[in-house]
């Protein structure tokens, strides 16, 4: 079983391969769907059930869907960034 990632901020657990992955979209603002498949066949899925799969996580929280998927281009969605933040710093 794979360590979850405990926000104090919410109380919410993601796993540390969602975190890597939401994280590396806030550093580029976006990752190409080449580079997201890559990094979802080494969790051994295909890229749209890695995506379903990280925004069930957040759909809790979030109540919507975070991650989109426009234009070859996998982001956050605007209206989430700051929620996502907090979900990744655990902030108090």
């Amino acid at each position: 079983a794979e360590p979850l990632f405990r926000s104090a901020y919410l109380g919410l657990s993601i796993s540390e391969t969602s975190k890597t992955f939401l994280k590396l979209i806030l550093e580029k603002g976006s990752v190409g769907e080449d580079e997201a498949s890559q990094i979802a066949l080494k969790e051994g899925k295909i890229l749209n059930s890695f995506i379903g799969d990280i925004n069930e996580e957040l759909f809790d929280y979030i109540d919507d869907q975070t991650l989109i998927n426009e234009d070859g281009k996998i982001s956050i969605d605007s209206f989430y960034v700051e929620m996502i933040k907090e979900i990744i710093d655990g902030k108090d």
